[in-house]
């Protein structure tokens, strides 16, 4: 299996027991992990791939959201090569 992990941009010192968050007004802090609701999951899957979203809330409102993404199995080149015709 691939697994490609997709993060909100990393606030440069951010220490593991912060999350990343986003208000609302475009702005990306660090908050205490303490302080949010969370994390809560979000599982989808299809033919190709698995995706799990981690996401955490402040005060209802959804601040973080994390999408991890595994394939089923691996693309083939085959697949890329065909596309470029």
């Amino acid at each position: 299996m691939i697994t490609t992990v997709l993060h909100q941009p990393v606030v440069p010192g951010t220490p593991a027991d912060e999350i990343n968050v986003d208000l609302g007004d475009g702005r990306i802090f660090p908050m205490p992990r303490h302080q949010l609701d969370g994390p809560y999951y979000e599982r989808t899957e299809n033919a190709h791939e698995v995706t799990t979203v981690t996401i955490y809330k402040y005060q209802g409102k959804v601040v973080h959201r994390s999408p991890h993404v595994t394939l089923k199995r691996g693309i083939g080149i085959e697949a890329v090569i065909g596309r470029l015709g």
